[in-house]
């Protein structure tokens, strides 16, 4: 029995079960993407390819997500998720309810396990207009930030509607400044040597962009494009030096909280390239 006849085995099995194969690392056109075609895996029912692994799990965290929220029938998707969005697994009608179904039931409790926690209360999203709770996601993570700081930070931020397919900035351009995203979602490309394979990572709702660029006054590190339309909130850097010279003391508070979250993402980073390894 050869490997590719042995694919279309376990995908049968897994069919029966209601389960989704996803597979990585490989395109439709290699020699790998060639031989699943051959015996129909690729092109069945119940299978996603993805040529990278971060896609293949992100598509697969969104299938956690969608999960979860679905069965909080009082709420809605606050984020855009980003990646793939042409299939969804738990679409009406493909699969039995959770009552019934293990895999649904399973997700289900994943969702609630992971992220039932970290959903903020309704009652306090309308307290401010935005840019208020765009920045209160950003940096409750990394202890808080006063309320007074934050509507001061607040007047120095523009306002930026962004769609699909815009190009922010591109790798070896010149820091102009961070961003905080309000909703949609902004995709980096790192590209290291000729030799590596390109880094993507998505960003989302409630994170920053250009962060470590910004702080070192460096040139940026990725290319960034707007993978889904976007609101962001820009701190130019000649807002910054504003904010320096008018707010002393605040302007390190952002500081601090800003590095921080440059250390978690570089962090991230790091240990993607080490899984390569």
């Amino acid at each position: 029995m050869s490997s590719a006849e042995a694919f279309v085995r376990v995908h049968r099995l897994l069919r029966q079960k209601g389960i989704t194969m996803v597979l990585c690392g490989f395109g439709v056109d290699s020699e790998m993407g060639r031989a699943l075609r051959s015996v129909e895996v690729l092109e069945a029912e119940g299978v996603e390819l993805f040529e990278g692994f971060g896609d293949a799990i992100e598509w697969t965290e969104n299938c956690y997500l969608r999960a979860w929220f679905r069965a909080q029938k009082e709420l809605v998707l606050p984020f855009a998720l980003p990646g793939r969005q042409d299939t969804d697994p738990l679409s009406p009608g493909s699969h039995t309810s959770a009552a019934t179904s293990p895999r649904r039931s399973h997700l289900n409790d994943v969702g609630f396990r992971t992220i039932a926690n970290d959903i903020p209360p309704p009652a306090t999203a309308e307290a401010h207009p935005e840019p208020y709770n765009t920045l209160v996601k950003v940096f409750s993570s990394f202890g808080g930030i006063s309320s007074d700081d934050i509507l001061t930070l607040m007047t120095y931020l523009q306002r930026m509607s962004l769609p699909e397919g815009h190009v922010l900035w591109k790798q070896g351009d010149e820091s102009d400044g961070l961003y905080f995203i309000e909703s949609g979602v902004l995709r980096a490309s790192y590209c290291f040597s000729m030799h590596s394979p390109v880094v993507e990572e998505s960003m989302v709702s409630g994170t920053l962009a250009g962060e470590l660029s910004a702080l070192s006054d460096l040139e940026r590190n990725a290319t960034v494009w707007v993978e889904r339309d976007a609101v962001v909130w820009k701190l130019s850097r000649g807002e910054f030096v504003r904010l320096e010279r008018e707010n002393l003391g605040l302007d390190m508070v952002v500081f601090r909280m800003v590095l921080r979250s440059a250390k978690v993402d570089h962090d991230i980073l790091l240990s993607a390239l080490a899984t390569r390894q």
